[in-house]
Formats: structure tokens, C-alpha cells, sequence
């Protein structure tokens, strides 16, 4: 129930993302907790340009709550994700509203620990290399045959052809999963195993990123998470199923 939630209740500023053809990527829209019952939220309809933006039953909403405790310290943020259950216009009498039911529940020191395994085809993957000899600042990109085998808020794992040093420094470009547009980033290589079949030697790389900033971070989490909602919708379909 959400309204067990540490710190979260009536009367919360928050900002939503909606996943619809109308959304702007990446716009993060002003509302307020209105109401808690149950696995639904009842939220403030957020505006643009003092009109009700574009939302229908079913579409995804991502909700970030800033939370206090009694004394006002703030606590964790919160990301709520989930589905849009009913709309309410308002009157005269109340505010506009949207019903959100809750799929997926986040805290702000969590949400870059869940990795998502899957299996993604990089636009670009390179190590930067230098001769022997020469400095950093005369070193080149070299490309590497990778796959993307997981993925987190922290960094990618990558299943490569060629072998790389711990420590080198590796350029990513990868379509964002569940999202649209490209994720581009450096990352570090932290850890490298070597791993043969069959005659064939593969390295399987764990990366960590660098100089990524909070939009990039946000981003890549959402189409985490927004993984696990389909992933949720798609066992709660079975469960009713049966």
C-alpha cells in the first residue's frame, strides 16, 4: 500500500513524466499528492500553458516525490511508476486529477542498483589506446566488437571479442531500451573475465561510468524501471489469465 510509504502523504510537490506520442523527451511536469489509497495515487492534473496536458487511461506515469520526515529531514526520494486508472476534469469545487496505480516503487539510493540483463548491439564501442611512448593526449579510439549484456545507473556490462586492460577507458553509444533517441557516455572499465567454449575465447567486461550527469542518469533509469513495469503488466496479465 502506498500509503505506508516512509515520508510520502497528501500534500506532496512532485514532478511526473508521461509516457505518451504528446510528451516532450525528458519533460518533467509540476503536480501534488492529493490523495492515497490503497496501490493508487490521486495527483494534481499537471498543465501546460494553463491547459490539462494530454493523458489517457493506460499511459505510463513516473512520478518523483521529494519526502520529509516529521521534523521536516528530508528522507529518500521516491519514484513512483505506473498507470494512468481514471481521470477527473474538475469543477468549480476541486482540481482536475489523474488516478495513478502504482506498479513500481523506487528510492533514491536504490534505483541505480537494479541492473536490467538483456542482450543490446552498440552504435559505437571503443577503447581509447595509446603507443608505447606517446601521451595520453596522443592516444586514438580503437572500435571493439561488444554486445551489451546489462546495464544499470552505475555502468554496462559488455560481452566483447577483443581484450581490454582494467582501467581503460571505453566510449559507449547505445539505443536507449524502452526509450527513444541514443544513450552516449564514457565509462571505465572495471573489472575483465575471460570466459572460452568451444575453442573460442570471449572477455566479458563490467564498466563503470564517468562524467555523466543527473539528465543522462535519470533518463537511463526510467528506461530501466519502465522495463520493469512492462515486466510487472506482463505477469499480472498471465496471473489473470489463469
Amino acid at each position: 500500500m502506498v500509503a505506508t510509504l516512509p515520508g510520502l502523504r497528501v500534500g506532496l510537490n512532485c514532478t511526473l513524466e508521461l509516457d505518451t506520442e504528446e510528451a516532450a523527451e525528458g519533460e518533467e511536469l509540476k503536480s501534488r499528492i492529493e490523495d492515497l489509497h490503497d496501490d493508487q495515487v490521486l495527483i494534481a492534473w499537471p498543465t501546460r500553458r494553463g491547459q490539462n496536458v494530454a493523458a489517457q487511461v493506460g499511459d505510463l506515469v513516473f512520478l518523483t516525490v521529494p519526502t520529509f520526515d516529521s521534523r521536516g529531514q528530508a528522507l529518500p526520494t521516491l519514484y513512483l511508476d505506473g498507470e494512468v486508472l481514471a481521470r477527473s476534469p474538475g469543477s468549480a469545487e476541486g482540481v482536475a486529477t489523474l488516478t495513478v496505480r502504482v506498479l513500481a516503487v523506487g528510492r533514491q539510493q536504490q534505483r541505480s542498483h537494479f541492473r536490467l540483463y538483456l542482450t543490446l548491439q552498440p552504435i559505437d564501442c571503443a577503447v581509447w589506446e595509446r603507443d608505447f611512448g606517446a601521451s595520453e593526449s596522443e592516444g586514438y579510439w580503437r572500435p571493439i566488437g561488444a554486445t551489451v549484456t546489462d546495464m544499470s545507473g552505475g555502468g554496462f556490462g559488455l560481452q566483447s571479442e577483443d581484450n581490454v586492460s582494467e582501467g581503460s577507458r571505453v566510449r559507449l553509444r547505445v539505443p536507449y531500451p524502452y526509450g527513444s533517441g541514443d544513450f552516449i557516455v564514457d565509462a571505465r572499465v572495471a573489472k575483465v573475465f575471460t570466459a572460452t567454449a568451444a575453442g573460442r575465447t570471449r572477455y566479458k567486461v563490467g564498466t563503470s561510468f564517468e562524467q555523466m550527469d543527473r539528465v543522462q542518469r535519470e533518463r537511463l533509469m526510467r528506461c530501466i524501471h519502465r522495463f520493469q513495469i512492462e515486466q510487472r503488466r506482463r505477469e499480472n496479465s498471465r496471473a489473470t489469465v489463469r
